[in-house]
């Protein structure tokens, strides 16, 4: 499984899975307007979709606090 929208990856998943024979699933954490059509045209195992509203959940608060003090995400994460 890759979890990528990197078209940078095709030849390498291509390559696993034409001469290694590992068959290989790809998730896309981008939204599906910004989808990678070199990664789509792959022959995977499956092809889904991170729902941006998950994405948005699974990230941290804005600050978080530890021994040390608070610790700020930089603008525009």
């Amino acid at each position: 499984m890759v979890i990528s929208n990197d078209s940078d990856l095709a030849q390498a998943i291509q390559v696993t899975q034409t001469e290694l024979g590992v068959k290989v699933g790809l998730i896309n954490p981008h939204p599906r307007d910004r989808r990678s059509r070199k990664l789509r045209e792959l022959d995977c195992l499956f092809y889904r979709q991170i729902p941006q509203e998950a994405l948005a959940y699974a990230q941290m608060p804005e600050v978080v606090h530890d021994a040390k003090g608070p610790i700020r995400k930089p603008e525009g994460w």
